[in-house]
C-alpha cells in the first residue's frame, strides 16, 4: 500500500500544481483504515482552505475496477491491475511495494514484462519518484496522453489478449 500512501501525501502538492487533479484510490485491504485517516487528514486541511472537492476519494472494495480504469487519466499500481489499465487505453506509472518502475513506456516495456509488472529488484518507491512521474504526465498533452495509451493497449493486445494466452496455452499442450 506504499503507493496509496505516497498518493495521499503528494495530493496537495499536485492540486496546488494542477487544479482539477483528483485522486481516486481504489481497493481495500489490511492498510485500508489506516489509509482513510490519512485521506481525511489531507481532505480536511484542503477543505479548511476553502477547497471544495476531496483531494483524495477512496473507494474501499470494488469488483467494477474497469469503471474506474476507463474514467481514469493516469493510472499508478502494479500487477494485474496495471494491465487492466492498459487495457483500457491509460497511461500508467508502474508502482508497487516491490519496487518502482515509473512511466510504463517503450523502454520500461522488457523490465516490466520481466518483473511480471511487479517491479520487484526495482528502486523502491518514493513520493519524491511517484510526484516527479505526474508531474511530467500531468504537463503532458492530451496527445502525448493518448499516445501512450494507445501504446499501453497494444502491449496488452500483443502479449497479454486472450487470443494470446490461448495460443501460448495450446502451444504449451502440444509441446507436453
Amino acid at each position: 500500500s506504499a503507493p496509496a500512501f505516497h498518493l495521499v501525501e503528494i495530493a496537495s502538492e499536485l492540486r496546488k500544481e494542477f487544479p482539477d487533479v483528483d485522486i481516486i484510490i481504489v481497493g481495500g485491504g489490511n492498510d485500508f483504515e489506516r489509509l482513510q485517516e490519512q485521506a481525511k487528514i489531507v481532505n480536511d486541511a484542503a477543505a479548511a482552505k476553502g477547497d471544495t472537492v476531496p483531494l483524495v476519494t477512496l473507494t474501499g472494495p470494488r469488483s467494477d475496477i474497469n469503471l474506474f480504469t476507463a474514467a481514469a487519466d493516469i493510472f499508478c499500481g502494479v500487477s494485474r491491475s496495471t494491465l487492466e489499465a492498459m487495457s483500457a487505453e491509460c497511461p500508467v506509472i508502474v508502482t508497487g511495494n516491490q519496487g518502482y518502475l515509473g512511466i510504463f513506456s517503450e523502454a520500461t516495456l522488457q523490465i516490466a514484462r520481466d518483473t511480471n509488472f511487479c517491479c520487484r529488484g526495482c528502486p523502491l518507491p518514493t513520493k519524491e519518484m511517484l510526484l516527479a512521474d505526474l508531474r511530467k504526465e500531468l504537463s503532458a498533452s492530451k496527445e502525448a496522453l493518448k499516445a501512450q495509451g494507445e501504446y499501453n493497449r497494444s502491449i496488452i493486445q500483443t502479449y497479454y489478449s486472450v487470443n494470446r494466452m490461448a495460443m501460448d496455452y495450446l502451444a504449451l499442450y502440444d509441446h507436453l
